[in-house]
């Protein structure tokens, strides 16, 4: 699969803002995971998901993942 393009990923990375590492959440990294990770509440994570999701126009995870994949954004580097 191509990469994106730069504009692509940049208008990406302006609509997720502060939200947490997409990596983590497409890994597969539980909201506690998440949290403990940038030092938030699991409720902020929750929070973020619902953002990322109705920003991204996916409904959970998977969707998620699958977009995320799509476009060739995942899994370059998931830490801790």
């Amino acid at each position: 699969m191509r990469n994106p393009h730069p504009a692509f990923r940049e208008g990406l990375s302006k609509i997720l803002g502060a939200e947490p590492n997409l990596t983590m959440i497409v890994a597969g990294r539980s909201n506690s995971d998440i949290a403990v990770r940038f030092a938030i509440g699991e409720s902020t994570v929750k929070q973020y998901l619902r953002s990322i999701f109705d920003k991204l126009g996916v409904h959970n995870r998977l969707e998620l993942a699958l977009f995320a994949l799509h476009h060739n954004l995942a899994l370059s580097d998931v830490d801790g």
